[in-house]
This record gives C-alpha cells, structure tokens and sequence, in this order.
C-alpha cells in the first residue's frame, strides 16, 4: 500500500480544521439593552436550546458591520476542542467565557500566544449560536465600554473570569479598531471545516 504525500506550494497553505471571522457591528444609538436582545439574540430556553432565531437576519446585521477582521485559534483553543470531542461525561470546561481586548503594540498572532498585547478590557458573552459546523458568540459593548484604538483581541476560557490576565487564551486576532462612546455587538464566528 502506498500513501501520497500532498506538497504545496509556496502559494498554498494547508487547510486547518477551524477558521475563525469577528465581525464588528455599530448599533443603532436609540436602541436600548431591551433592543438589543429582541432584535439582535436569539430566543433560548433555561437549557440553553434554541427556541427562536435572532429576529434580524444576518443580512440586515450587515447593514451595521464597520470592521471584519481575520481569527487564529491557539495551540490551547485547539486542544480543549479536542478534550471535549474525547470525554466521556460532562464536565469541560466553558471556552468562550470572555473577549479580551488589548491597546498594546502587536505585528502577529502566533499558535502558541497566551495573553494579549496590553490587555485593557473584557467582557463576558451575551449568546451563542450553533448553525451547522459555525457558532456565533456575541458580545456587546456599552457606549462607556473601552473608548480608545484596540490592537488585538482574544476569547478567554477554562478558569478565566472578568479579572485581567485570567484563564487560558483560546483565539487570538489582530483587531485595528477605534471605538468611540457608542455601542457596538462584536460577532465572533469559529468554524470547523
């Protein structure tokens, strides 16, 4: 039996089994946290399933997005992926417990990151959505939420809290983007390919 090595090129890159997309979208100003959640969360249940899609559609959300910035999940993020795909019973850990965001200087992201360039800020997610092999984590920021150039941002997990620095960094992204005194949903997307 023979075995076929693929080679690829110096323009190709071996297809990973995730990819990741974040979506930064300014929200309407007169819309109140009630707004939020009617419009942009979906519906679930106490046990977490989903009763009913979020009443925008992706299409109308687009209408909101000002940035699209490119993911990378961390040696870590990868291997807590695989240690819940190979348990037995329930008990691992959550992985997007919190987007951190950072304002320090950074020039790339690399597997084996484990903390942020100056991280500055975080926030714990208000949902997610499974649909096929891509879910959805949704964070939004307040008005008064980080006011200044972010650099980079990342999804915390396993023991992280809201305290800087905690837990174990799952993804990592470069992120150019100044937000000003207004409220934002950040849509991070992962998909397993």
């Amino acid at each position: 039996m023979t075995i076929d090595v693929v080679q690829f090129s110096s323009c190709e890159k071996p297809r990973q089994f995730a990819e990741g997309i974040i979506r930064v979208r300014r929200l309407p100003p007169e819309w109140t946290d009630a707004d939020y959640a009617y419009w942009w969360l979906p519906e679930k249940d106490e046990a977490g399933r989903l009763i009913r899609p979020a009443r925008m559609s992706e299409r109308e959300k687009d209408r909101y997005t000002e940035a699209v910035f490119a993911n990378q999940i961390m040696t870590a993020g990868r291997t807590q992926i695989l240690i819940y795909i190979g348990a037995s019973g329930g008990n691992t850990t959550g992985f997007a417990k919190y987007l951190a965001l950072g304002t320090g200087t950074i020039q790339s992201t690399t597997p084996n990151d484990t903390s942020l360039a100056n991280e500055t800020f975080r926030k714990a997610q208000n949902s997610n959505t499974v649909s096929g092999t891509q879910v959805d984590i949704n964070f939004q920021l307040a008005s008064g939420d980080i006011n200044s150039a972010i650099t980079n941002c990342g999804i915390f997990g396993n023991t992280a809290t809201g305290t800087l620095g905690s837990g174990t960094l799952y993804t990592h992204a470069l992120f150019s983007y100044t937000k000003g005194a207004y409220t934002i949903a950040i849509d991070y997307l992962i998909v397993l390919l």
